[in-house]
């Protein structure tokens, strides 16, 4: 006799269904795991603010000992099923730390909660985290932050120098290989100074200019590949941040006090590049200069000779004119921003910026490598 599909005949001789096979379950149930999970596998951190109040956050223990950052020197030795109790302004970015550290992921809502994310990995010393923020920032680089992150790169940066090239030839084949997590924020320091050179007009005329500090001040006005257009916009820049240094510290705003305030800064502009009716207009606006450094400018803009030039103000008259360059050097590849796939072939060619001349033989192979990059 044919049975249907999935019945079987009873001893009564009656068509049944065929009972479900339930297998035992081979793995524990979820309340026998977690009482296999002893406290000793994780640690809860209770971080706290002024504002929010407390916040549990329960993360693996062993990750946070494998991490090699500062969170793993706290917890280790650190009683079990005791809290670990730590202040931060902002909980939901040290959430964000500690899922990174846990889970090796993370994704990023915007500049400013990245630069957040980088200054609590800088804090506990995540490098990974930090190498990641570095990335994030300079693919997302533009005008409205470049200062912004430039700030934040340069408090971070401790003068490591960025890796040469390890290979010499075309931009396509040259590799840089980063060892540490200082060269990435030195690149990334690089890279938001070859983007105000890029766009210096736009940069020189904001507000934001104003604020930064004498050192930062120094690191942007003296570069030789500053694309300024004008050397009357550096002037500007240094006429207003002189006028606000002297507000800050209450001195008379008079000529004698902005030199004070600027320093060697009154040195930065390019003097002897700018045309004369410039000039005069400078002279008359405000004297970043004194009257012998004044006076000596313009004899050598109208080639008077002056037999009684010293050797520092050769010098300084070498450094008045010294032309910046036509173009800005290239960035470090460090995002798909800044790809040298992205830069026109005559900065790929020149990635310092400059009109180096070569060889004959090797300007035209650079040109044929490039055409073909």
């Amino acid at each position: 006799m044919v049975v249907p599909f999935e019945t079987t005949v009873n001893e009564q001789g009656q068509t049944v269904h065929k009972p479900l096979f339930q297998a035992a379950p081979s793995a524990p149930s979820l309340e026998e795991a977690f009482n296999l999970c002893g406290p000793e596998a994780t640690v809860c951190f209770l971080i706290h603010n002024g504002t929010e109040g407390g916040r549990d956050i329960v993360v693996d223990r062993r990750a946070i000992l494998e991490s090699g950052t500062k969170l793993a020197e706290i917890i280790n030795g650190f009683p079990s099923g005791r809290k670990v109790v730590l202040r931060y302004d902002r909980i939901d970015i040290f959430h964000e730390l500690l899922t990174f550290i846990e889970r090796k992921f993370i994704r990023f809502h915007d500049t400013e909660q990245c630069q957040q994310i980088f200054q609590v990995a800088a804090r506990y010393d995540c490098q990974e985290l930090k190498e990641q923020c570095i990335k994030f920032l300079d693919n997302n680089l533009n005008l409205d932050n470049v200062l912004e992150i430039f700030t934040l790169m340069h408090s971070h940066s401790n003068g490591t120098k960025v890796p040469s090239f390890k290979s010499q030839g075309c931009c396509r084949r040259a590799r840089r290989e980063f060892t540490c997590t200082d060269e990435y924020i030195s690149a990334l320091l690089e890279n938001c100074l070859q983007f105000i050179d890029t766009h210096a007009k736009e940069i020189l005329s904001s507000n934001e200019m104003l604020q930064l500090s004498y050192s930062q001040l120094v690191m942007i006005l003296t570069r030789d590949t500053l694309q300024v257009g004008s050397e009357m916009n550096v002037i500007k820049v240094l006429e207003e941040w002189s006028r606000i240094a002297c507000q800050e510290r209450n001195l008379e705003l008079t000529d004698d006090n902005r030199r004070k305030m600027l320093g060697a800064l009154c040195y930065a502009p390019r003097y002897l590049t700018m045309p004369t009716q410039s000039l005069d207009i400078v002279f008359s606006r405000v004297e970043l200069l004194d009257e012998n450094e004044k006076n000596l400018v313009i004899e050598v803009m109208n080639n008077r000779r002056n037999s009684s030039i010293t050797s520092d103000q050769l010098k300084m008259i070498d450094s008045f004119r010294r032309s910046r360059t036509k173009r800005p050097s290239m960035p470090i590849h460090l995002s798909d921003r800044t790809h040298p796939k992205n830069y026109s072939r005559k900065m790929r060619k020149h990635p310092e910026g400059t009109n180096s001349k070569g060889s004959c033989a090797m300007y035209c192979l650079s040109t044929l490598i490039c055409c073909f990059d």
